[in-house]
């Protein structure tokens, strides 16, 4: 029993990160524009995304069980 409520302590915890995220981008973001300008925030906004692609771009890439049938 005590292992179920861990997991949803996890999950809990896991999905409040996620939804925090854009929350804190949209005030971030906008705080950024009134001090920096519309195009240094784009510029800096767009480093994170950069860095993402970056990672996402190392991931193995995934087979579907579709192909491997064939």
């Amino acid at each position: 029993m005590a292992f179920r409520d861990k997991v949803r302590t996890r999950v809990g915890v896991g999905q409040a990160i996620q939804r925090a995220g854009p929350i804190l981008a949209l005030f971030g973001g906008a705080w950024l524009v009134g001090q920096a300008g519309p195009q240094m925030a784009f510029a800096v906004l767009a480093m994170p995304s950069a860095f993402g692609i970056l990672i996402a771009l190392r991931l193995p890439r995934a087979v579907s069980p579709a192909k491997s049938r064939s």
